[in-house]
């Protein structure tokens, strides 16, 4: 095995940059081995760390941007979809627009449970973690054949009284 000062952290944070996507846990010793088994060289650690480190910026950074496309995803769908129900509330932090909670209801899911389920709704949310905490909140309903409809879904920062009652009105 060859020890290599020559590899950088930009060099490492690039070697796993996509490995991070999938599995944020990974751990320098995870890192270190995958390079000593892939290039047969051994890397410091200290090296390692920075590589991390730029990793998970490259990665919060590729977040920030997917958020920044919702107002244009927005406009498509309301385009594809007439007569859905999209909704987007942010906050401004200073000079920077924030996400905050997100709302969807297609047209098609209004139309299908009214028209074809029982007149039941059933509301449910669960955790999001990791970079961009929050609640995931749906609303279902029960098709003819005891089956889970989707009626609306919605994304907010935390579970409460305003956030269901925002969107049990529509």
């Amino acid at each position: 095995m060859v020890t290599s000062h020559f590899w950088t952290y930009r060099r490492v944070a690039q070697e796993v940059n996509d490995k991070l996507l999938v599995d944020e846990d990974r751990s320098r010793k995870g890192i270190h081995k995958h390079i000593e088994d892939t290039y047969n060289m051994d890397i410091p650690m200290q090296t390692i760390t920075k590589g991390k480190r730029a990793a998970r910026k490259m990665i919060e950074g590729y977040y920030i941007e997917q958020y920044n496309k919702l107002a244009a995803y927005r406009k498509v769908l309301l385009r594809s979809n007439p007569g859905s129900t999209m909704e987007i509330m942010t906050e401004i932090d200073g000079p920077i627009r924030r996400f905050k909670r997100m709302y969807i209801c297609f047209q098609a899911c209004k139309e299908g449970w009214m028209k074809r389920c029982r007149p039941l709704i059933g509301l449910d949310g669960c955790h999001i973690k990791r970079h961009h905490p929050g609640q995931l909140l749906t609303a279902i309903g029960i098709d003819a054949n005891n089956e889970i409809f989707l009626i609306a879904y919605s994304m907010v920062e935390k579970e409460s009284e305003e956030t269901w009652t925002a969107r049990c009105k529509d």
